[in-house]
């Protein structure tokens, strides 16, 4: 689906307009806070027209009003249109998810397109989905869940002599070109460092790639392994092992289909 929110379903109008037409329209917000912005790209989804009152000359309220550090603990609570807004801002800055960011950057972005759009579902595999995730070896689940990306996380202490490793297999409804990012939780205080270094294998259907991922100054952020063309109906996986010294970390990982 293609929205063109901002450029024909909304409208956007000064109630000091003392020429101001009538419009008609399915749904008037008034307002053009973040929830009010959100609100009329639900509404577009459902395919009401939309418009959107604003007294101001700025769209997104807060957000583009100087509070530019998004205070979040759990990720995993936000989901949907407010997920894919830090997303966007992601790419802006070259990074998967962006939570601080310039206010002007956020309302660019609200006035040219506050989506994605994108036409092939995201896949996230968590630790806690356990008919994707297989674990060999001695892996604990975490009592710090207000670090990880979802609900806990797994972890086992390496002496860089043991295999222990916990493998990803992501449902994958469509075959083609995805990113992948690996996610490291927060390391909770006073507990011991994650690894520098954790060997992370991806088979994308056909050949197996290895990476290493340093996990330790990538704490509470996705890591992208890369891009890699998945095959659909050959079981593509992603294995976390714990081949070097150190906490070693598996928590969640996310497929993103590329355009």
């Amino acid at each position: 689906m293609r929205v063109r929110f901002f450029v024909s379903f909304c409208v956007l109008i000064s109630v000091f307009n003392l020429n101001a037409r009538v419009i008609q329209t399915d749904i008037c917000i008034y307002g053009g806070t973040s929830a009010g912005v959100i609100s009329a790209v639900s509404a577009d989804w459902l395919g009401k027209k939309t418009l959107i009152i604003e007294p101001s000359n700025h769209l997104g309220g807060l957000s583009v009003g100087g509070l530019g550090e998004t205070d979040i603990g759990n990720k995993y609570a936000v989901t949907s249109i407010s997920r894919d807004f830090y997303r966007q801002l992601g790419k802006y800055y070259g990074e998967f998810e962006m939570w601080k960011f310039e206010p002007h950057v956020a309302e660019t972005l609200l006035l040219k397109n506050p989506l994605l759009n994108g036409t092939k579902p995201e896949v996230l595999v968590d630790n806690s989905d356990l008919k994707q995730v297989k674990t060999a070896g001695n892996w604990e689940i975490s009592k710090q869940k207000h670090a990880s990306y979802k609900m806990d996380y797994l972890l086992t202490q390496s002496n860089g002599n043991s295999t222990e490793s916990v493998t990803f297999f992501p449902k994958l409804v469509h075959a083609g070109m995805y990113e992948v990012y690996f996610y490291c939780p927060e390391k909770p205080t006073n507990s011991p460092e994650w690894a520098e270094s954790v060997t992370v294998k991806i088979f994308d259907g056909k050949i197996a790639k290895n990476l290493t991922v340093n996990q330790k100054i990538h704490s509470h952020n996705w890591v992208k392994l890369g891009e890699f063309n998945l095959a659909s109906n050959k079981k593509p996986y992603v294995e976390v092992v714990a081949d070097k010294t150190g906490v070693a970390i598996a928590d969640a990982l996310i497929f993103v289909p590329k355009k």
